[in-house]
């Protein structure tokens, strides 16, 4: 924009509730002008992030083959127990997914990865084609931190296949127990324009990025309506692992 020009502005108000008004301004990209809190914006990146242990299940399949098995999951909390449809004993990592990610998701309401390795007779990784492959190792990673673990028994029941099918569960050979999640508040230390020092009061870990601009606006000293709050592009997918604003 430059001055002295007419400009045209369009704007549409939604009411989402809480007060009713609406506003407008002008980014000042002069750096030279003082006390102007919009000029040439400065940008942070803030993270908090607990440790990043996931949760993480191993099932082994030996010869995989033709066959087909059944993977019956016991609730550790209800003692309920719950199957997969058949899934085959050769499956792509896709497609044990698919057959899993339900128990995960109601037991945790954690989504997976799930990642397959392929052994050669000699226990070597390989890219090997279906008939010389001796072992099909899978490992399924849960993607959300949380206490306690999703699974302390489970049943595999083969239907017309030969293979050997072993599963691993949290804690034992070769798996992980997820590390806990965060919890508790924060405080952030501010430093405004006059370079006073100060802390902002305590903030929930669970809040969103508005909320945080808030309290730090609310209680740092010389920051009313100069911090704005936003996402960082790489949003982590729970905030009980980590938040980034």
């Amino acid at each position: 924009m430059e001055e002295g020009q007419h400009y045209y502005m369009y704007s549409k108000f939604l009411e989402g509730g809480g007060g009713d008004y609406m506003k407008s301004g002008v980014e000042i990209e002069n750096s030279g002008i003082v006390g102007h809190h919009q000029t040439m914006k400065q940008i942070q990146e803030l993270g908090i992030k607990t440790e990043q242990i996931f949760e993480r299940t191993i099932l082994k399949i030996e010869n995989p083959d033709d066959g087909e098995f059944i993977w019956t999951f016991k609730n550790p909390k209800t003692d309920k127990y719950s199957p997969t449809i058949k899934i085959s004993a050769n499956a792509t990592a896709w497609t044990l997914r698919n057959a899993t990610k339900g128990y995960f998701k109601g037991v945790k309401n954690t989504d997976i990865d799930v990642v397959r390795y392929d052994m050669d007779e000699d226990g070597n990784n390989c890219t090997c084609s279906n008939k010389t492959v001796k072992t099909a190792i899978y490992e399924i990673t849960a993607t959300r931190l949380f206490t306690d673990v999703t699974c302390k028994t489970s049943i595999l029941t083969k239907f017309g296949s030969q293979s050997t099918i072993t599963a691993f569960l949290p804690g034992e050979d070769g798996t992980t127990k997820s590390s806990p999640p965060m919890s508790g508040k924060f405080q952030i230390q501010c430093k405004n324009e006059a370079g006073q020092m100060s802390l902002s009061a305590e903030i929930p870990y669970n809040y969103s990025p508005y909320w945080i601009a808030y309290k730090m606006m609310e209680s740092c000293h010389g920051l009313f309506n100069k911090v704005e709050g936003l996402r960082c592009a790489s949003e982590p997918r729970y905030d009980e692992n980590e938040i980034c604003f």
